[in-house]
This record gives structure tokens, sequence and C-alpha cells, in this order.
């Protein structure tokens, strides 16, 4: 509900599997290995298509052994890469492209050696610390064949809760043609978390997922100190190209990589100096948990390792490095000025008639020379600067659309539903009331918000409590890839407005609505459902019931 000078706005919405941590403080650095040991224990099609994934990869172990040999000095792999940057409105997520150029640039410079802290690595490891031959370019063709610059901007709200969920995967490109990487301003104590190598994952398994600011070295990343200088995406991007932690066994020594000196445990700070299994430890190396000023190398095994998750043309990394693929994303191309496309900041998403929205201008892959805005039943219809107040004088769910252009081209995006608008004087309390008959109230008294790839509330007749109606949410469609809450799970809020109501005639007053439910996963804590008052044109929401 939304007050002002008397009216309230009634919000309810859905929280369905995952309950949201709300630390931020880093507790862990990767959680690959318990991503993919739930899966192993609970998916048997993922336990199946991994292991006959890594028998594949040992038989090509000796042929990248072999071209390693041949072309030592020079990248044998272009690895087409997009990075995916979400922001909720701007803020800390936002980063600018500066930042992720720093980070590709970290992310080669460590795959091929080219690090200025070699020089740190301790002498008895100096021997094998390799160049993988690796080299990460950003895509210059995206899926539609449109130029690019590989990097793309996501206004997305749920970012803005203190875990991003997995299901963000959804706006990444092909990945049996692009490397993604998928940056998040929150992800609760976490770093990042990557996939390991298996074919026939689809888009919601794979990617490399992480805090923004731990990628790259400028911008927002001092603010993630230690973890400050792109060490994340070196650590996860060593796991999508089939690496295991170097203390993977502990002193059992299971990283699969001979010249990984067996460690008791990950390492943590900058450990140099100590045997923990009878052999001088490696803290030094991108696959421990060292801080990122410690992190420095690969070895020659790992670089052969991950070199083999590319061998063959029919495995799904081996699909990035074709020449057919090379050119279908066209990484060995010149890099040319793109269109910009659209992209934007809102500075709220809900609002009452007459209280005005500032819509900021936030396109990305090229310098726009012209813009237009058209803001259909909005005030003013249409503008052309980058910066516009905009408000509306009837209550309801407004799209609007945002077009940018440069010499290279004009993009236009119709963004639907984002804007809700509610009435500023309500209705008097004792006529107020929703029973969501008739389906001319929904979409202008009741209005929805809500995931854009799923079901969101709907008006239904299958059920009601009196009458023929009621709002549903459907989260029985809900896609939780990865089967489990928490770390590198999924969840998606979905959220109903109902019409706002004045009490300033009215004394103490109850709120009485019926609810049904069922579980997606056999936990009633599977889906939560709030109701949220609002008093006033603000957003600052305020939860009545939980």
């Amino acid at each position: 509900m939304m007050i002002r000078k008397g009216a309230i706005v009634l919000v309810l919405f859905v929280m369905s599997t995952l309950a949201v941590q709300a630390q931020q403080a880093v507790t862990h650095r990767c959680y690959t290995d318990e991503i993919h040991q739930h899966r192993m224990e609970t998916d048997e099609l993922y336990r199946q298509a991994y292991e006959l994934t890594q028998q594949n990869l040992a038989e090509a172990i000796q042929q990248a052994h072999a071209a390693r040999a041949e072309a030592e000095g020079s990248p044998l792999y272009f690895v087409p890469t997009v990075v995916h940057v979400f922001h909720a409105d701007g803020g800390a997520g936002n980063l600018g492209i500066d930042q992720v150029l720093d980070g590709m640039r970290i992310l080669n410079e460590d795959y091929q050696k080219l690090n200025a802290d070699t020089g740190n690595v301790q002498t008895p490891h100096k021997a094998v610390h390799a160049d993988t031959q690796i080299e990460f370019r950003l895509a210059r063709i995206d899926p539609n064949g449109n130029c690019t610059n590989g990097v793309v901007y996501h206004r997305q709200p749920l970012v803005s809760n203190s875990f991003a969920p997995n299901c963000l995967k959804a706006y990444g490109w092909d990945n049996d043609k692009y490397m993604n990487i998928f940056l998040v301003p929150n992800l609760g104590g976490l770093l990042g978390y990557s996939a390991f190598p298996v074919n026939g994952m689809i888009g919601l398994e794979d990617g490399n997922f992480m805090r923004s600011s731990s990628f790259g070295s400028i911008g927002t990343a001092p603010s993630g100190f230690p973890y400050n200088l792109g060490r994340t995406t070196t650590h996860e991007v060593g796991h999508y190209l089939n690496l295991f932690h170097t203390f993977q066994g502990g002193c059992g020594d299971a990283d699969q990589c001979a010249d990984t000196p067996a460690t008791s445990g990950s390492n943590f700070g900058c450990q140099q100096g100590q045997s923990t299994c009878g052999t001088l430890d490696m803290p030094e190396n991108f696959m421990d948990y060292s801080d990122d000023d410690c992190l420095l190398m690969f070895t020659n095994d790992q670089a052969t390792r991950m070199q083999a998750s590319m061998l063959s043309p029919n495995s799904q990394r081996g699909q990035l490095v074709t020449t057919a693929n090379y050119n279908a994303t066209g990484v060995l191309n010149s890099v040319t000025p793109c269109a910009p496309m659209p992209d934007f900041i809102v500075s709220k998403d809900n609002t009452c008639t007459g209280s005005p929205i500032t819509f900021i201008d936030n396109h990305y892959n090229g310098t726009a020379t012209t813009r237009i805005w058209e803001f259909p039943g909005g005030t003013p219809a249409t503008s052309n600067d980058s910066i516009v107040d905009v408000t509306y004088a009837q209550p309801g769910s407004y799209s609007f659309t945002l077009s940018v252009g440069n010499a290279q081209g004009t993009n236009l995006e119709q963004f639907d539903g984002v804007i809700v608008v509610q009435d500023d004087q309500g209705a008097d309390a004792s006529n107020w009331g929703s029973s969501f008959e008739s389906t001319s109230s929904i979409g202008q008294d009741v209005t929805m918000q809500g995931w854009e790839f799923g079901d969101n509330f709907e008006r239904t007749t299958s059920a009601s409590q009196d009458g023929n109606a009621s709002m549903r949410v459907n989260a029985l469609n809900k896609t939780n890839i990865m089967g489990f809450g928490g770390a590198g799970g999924d969840y998606h809020i979905e959220y109903v407005y109902l019409p706002s109501v004045d009490l300033t005639t009215q004394g103490a007053s109850n709120l009485h609505f019926w609810y049904a439910y069922t579980s997606q996963f056999g936990q009633d804590s599977d889906t939560e459902l709030e109701l949220q008052v609002n008093f006033g044109c603000t957003n600052a929401w305020i939860t009545r019931l939980t």
C-alpha cells in the first residue's frame, strides 16, 4: 500500500525458491565445488554427462601436450567472451566500460604469463609457471549477427537484493558460441562460482557468475580488498576450463595436475613458505583461495588440462574455438564502432499520479549521437534529453521506448510494464476492496511487476474465495536449475499492487485477504508471501505481514 494525504497503497509479493542471505562480507571465495557436488548427488543426467566428458578430456590431454610444445609463446585458442553487467538502476553494479576492459586485460595477462607480478612466484615453482596460450576476446558479433563490443548492460531490480539469483543467466548468449561472464553487485558472502565443462549444458547451468566489484582493478574494485585485482575471474574461468582447486583432496592431491604440490587445505592471505603435505605449498596458484595480490600463476599441467577441454570440436568448450565460431562471433575481426544499444535507469519504478519519475539514458555498445524517448500516457510524451522527469496523470502500468543511434545505426527497445502508477488520493476505506472480478481493473487499479522470463501474477478464474476470480502466480513454473536454495540457487519475486485507500476518515483498520498455496520443492519455506504498505509516494515500503 502507498499513502499520500491519507492514501495507502498495498503490494503483495511472492518470492519463490530461496531464502535470501543478508551478509555481504566475503565468507566463501568460490562455490563451484558445492554446486557441482550437489548436482552429482541429485541429478543423474548431469552426473553421467560429467563423467563422460571427463573421460573424453582425459584422452585429449596427450594431444594437448603435443600442441603446446609446437606453439610455445603464441595463443592457440581465442575464446569468444561476453560480459553481462547487471545493475539495479545504476549504483555500484553499473560498472564503467573502463573497468570491464581492465578486467579483460587482467584475465588475459594472467593466462598468458604477462602479469607484472610474476616475479613474486616462489623460486621452486618458477620452472612450472606456464603461459596457457589461451586468449579471451570480447565478441564482435552478437547472436543476431549485429556489431557488438562484447559488453551488455541489464537493468534488473533483482540484483538489489543481498543475493543475486542464478536465473539471471537467462540473459546469457548461446553458451555453445560464447563464454558468458555475469557480473552482479551482490552475491551474499561469495565472490563467484562457475561450471565445469559438461557437454549438453544449457545456458542456465553454464557460465561464470561473479560479484562485480571483484572484476578488474579500477572503478568499484578497490572496495573489494583484498579481492580487488581481478583474480576472481581468473580463478572461476579456470573451473570453466576444467581446473579443480589445488587443495582438492587435501594431501591426497586430487586436482589431477602432477606439478601442483599437494596442500592440506585452502590458503587465505598469502601463506608462502609453508609445507602442509611434505612439499612446498603453492598458495600463489590461481586455483587456490589466497588474496588477489598473492595469486600469480598456472602450471604446465594446468595449462595442458585447460587446452584439452577445448581440443575436441565436439565438446562444448571445443565448439567455442573452431574457425566457424571465430567467424560467427567476430573475435578475429578488427575493432570497429558499433551502433548503441538502449538501457536505462529510473529513480523509482512505482509512484503516485502527479509524482515525477526520473529516467536516465544508460545506453551501451557505442556512443549515441541521437536519442528519442517515448512515454505513452506520460508528460512529456517524448524527449531527446539524456535525463528526463516524467509524470503520469492516471493510475496503471506503463511501458516506454528508448531509441539511440549514431552513424553506425539506430536501435530501439520497448520496456514493458516497468512503471506502476497508483492513484494519489485513494478510495474511501468503507468501499475499498479488490475481488479481481472485473477484468478491466487488471493493469489499471490492480497492476503487476515481475520476472520477465516466467509467469508473473495473473488473474485466474480457476480458484476464488468468493465470486469467480483471484490473482495467482504459478511458482511451479519457475526454474531452479540448481535444485536448491542458498548460494548458486534461484529465486523470483513477483509483485501485485492493489488500489490505494484513504484512511483519513477511519480509525484503526484491519485488512483481510485470503490466500492458498502449494510447495514447489516439498518445503513450505520455498515460497514466501509478503504484504507491504507505503505511506506516500516514496520507495519506503514497510512489511506488515510475512
